[in-house]
């Protein structure tokens, strides 16, 4: 296989498994809104044993107050998931495991007891972290480009990782980007 064929079926095997995760989240989300569940009840509850649980849940829960929160979380999960899949296809999938882990642990401990976390936002800031020290890291000229490029698009995701929006997880903001560097 040609390296231009290459590129082609690694940018769309990235489309693919994020496209993938999308579909699961939604899946999660309208399946919770039409029957009346509220499974956003198995977030992430810090300091607790239950909590262990919100390590696994919590990134496919989300709020069902708006749509605004869903439709954000599934460009971004589009955006960062297609480009760590095509270009780190080899450590991938350990990327998104491990991160997944280490921002449950992490929010686990650092949140707030008697709150409720959910959203997959966590995990997209582990991704762009990982995204950008890594390309900064290996000071390739191409993936600092495209570090770069998550500075530009994703910037504003710095100010997240502070207190400052209520009703929002900043501890699984901070967790994750923490979790990607």
């Amino acid at each position: 296989m040609n390296s231009v064929n290459k590129d082609k079926y690694r940018f769309l095997e990235g489309i693919i498994y994020s496209a993938f995760v999308v579909v699961v989240l939604w899946g999660v989300y309208l399946w919770n809104q039409s029957r009346g569940f509220d499974l956003n009840a198995y977030g992430m509850h810090p300091k607790s044993i239950e909590g262990i649980y919100g390590i696994f849940t919590m990134p496919f829960l989300h709020s069902g107050s708006s749509y605004e929160h869903i439709m954000n979380n599934s460009f971004a999960v589009l955006v960062m998931l297609t480009t760590l899949v095509y270009i780190y296809r080899e450590i991938a999938l350990k990327v998104f495991l491990l991160s997944w882990l280490f921002t449950g642990v992490l929010t686990l401990f650092i949140a707030k007891t008697g709150t409720n976390h959910i959203g997959i936002s966590g995990l997209t800031y582990a991704w762009v972290t990982f995204i950008f020290v890594s390309g900064l890291l290996r000071w390739d000229r191409k993936l600092m480009g495209v570090s770069m490029a998550m500075v530009v698009l994703y910037g504003g995701l710095f100010w997240g990782i502070f207190p400052i929006e209520k009703n929002m997880s900043w501890e699984g903001h901070l967790s994750g980007a923490l979790s990607g560097v």
